[in-house]
């Protein structure tokens, strides 16, 4: 088995005219594979070098997954050209590569977050050596806030909203602690609060940064300045929001998983920091440095890279994620079911456990009596 922790490995691979690439496995860990490659800038164009997608059995399997066929191994006529991303849960794969261990093909294992995280870390590596948590930035945290506020974004304008957002956006306020603010940043009023460079401007209206990574820099910004709340646009509140979110240095959901090669876990989407926050701080500063050298991002999820590097480079870091409290472990479940007809009993099931649900704004075909609609219709009366 070869472990590939290296991009340039990777790429190598994928380059050589004499390798014939296949993926073993058409489950959700394919699913999950072609989604890592799509979010990827910079490998987007090698899974067009995939020749077909390998299972044991068609049964139960589709025929094509990503668009790219799937088939049935044969490993008879497999040979030391063909190279096998493994693409399977931890429980089968002992069982795969024994089944493929008499055929002459390289069985490869990605780590994919490993991957990544070398090669963002090399693309800031003199930013990570030379960072002070003392020096004056960008967004400098003026005075001690007694304010708490929940902050949120949508950049083209809060009338120009999709009702969804507005729904969730409801069920935010609706579950806002005493005294606490809910403030929507806007292209329009983010001066009110931020600087944000004309680097970073530039390259948006360019169409060198997108929305997505521009709310990024804004999120950081505002939680050092001021500390508080972030909720994404598609956040679903349930329930009061807990006071920890203002009184731990850090918040976020918290559970037994790590993620993006670190040794915690967290979800930018809801995350709460002390005014002056070194982790958001260096997050940033990470941003404006990488875009003082390049002009695009390779990775969507970048942002969350920074963090990780964070977590292991900077002492104290990791301490205050393990600080926080076991929360919202089923906050992703409510969304495979929004197509469902609604029912207040499946709707508590699925929400169980959880104070908030993290949903999608983007309609997709959605029915009537659908669980989306019927959360638009509560909080959004016609």
């Amino acid at each position: 088995m070869q472990l590939i922790e290296d991009i340039n490995q990777l790429k190598s691979l994928f380059l050589n005219p004499d390798n014939k690439i296949h993926v073993y496995g058409a489950g959700y860990q394919a699913t999950k594979f072609f989604q890592n490659f799509d979010n990827c800038n910079n490998l987007k164009g090698y899974l067009k070098k995939i020749e077909d997608i390998l299972v044991t059995d068609l049964k139960g399997n589709p025929e094509k997954l990503h668009g790219i066929p799937v088939r049935r191994c044969n490993k008879l006529i497999l040979d030391e050209r063909d190279c096998i991303f493994l693409a399977v849960d931890e429980c089968i794969k002992g069982q795969i590569t024994d089944h493929l261990k008499d055929c002459k093909a390289v069985l490869i294992e990605l780590d994919f977050y490993t991957m990544v995280y070398r090669d963002i870390y090399h693309c800031i590596k003199s930013f990570v050596s030379e960072f002070s948590i003392i020096s004056p930035c960008i967004n400098q945290p003026l005075s001690d806030s007694a304010e708490r506020v929940v902050w949120g974004c949508w950049w083209q304008g809060e009338d120009s909203a999709p009702d969804m957002v507005k729904a969730c956006w409801e069920s935010q306020r609706q579950n806002l602690p005493e005294n606490v603010r809910h403030v929507i940043i806007t292209k329009k009023n983010y001066e009110q609060y931020i600087t944000i460079p004309d680097i970073i401007l530039e390259k948006w209206e360019e169409g060198k940064i997108l929305t997505a990574h521009l709310t990024d820099f804004i999120r950081m910004s505002l939680l050092y300045k001021y500390g508080g709340l972030w909720l994404d646009a598609d956040v679903l509140v349930l329930d009061k929001l807990p006071k920890e979110c203002w009184e731990l240095p850090l918040y976020t959901w918290h559970f037994d998983m790590t993620l993006f090669a670190s040794e915690t876990l967290w979800i930018i989407g809801f995350f709460a920091a002390k005014q002056g926050s070194i982790l958001c701080k260096f997050v940033m500063e990470a941003f404006l440095y990488y875009f003082s050298i390049f002009d695009r991002i390779n990775y969507y999820l970048m942002m969350d890279f920074f963090i990780s590097i964070c977590t292991k480079e900077i002492p104290g870091i990791l301490e205050q994620f393990q600080m926080i409290p076991y929360n919202n472990e089923m906050a992703m479940r409510l969304i495979h079911h929004l197509h469902e007809p609604f029912s207040d009993e499946k709707f508590r099931e699925y929400c169980e456990g959880s104070f908030l649900q993290v949903l999608t704004w983007k309609e997709s075909g959605y029915e009537n009596d659908s669980v989306f609609q019927n959360i638009i219709r509560t909080y959004v009366p016609r």
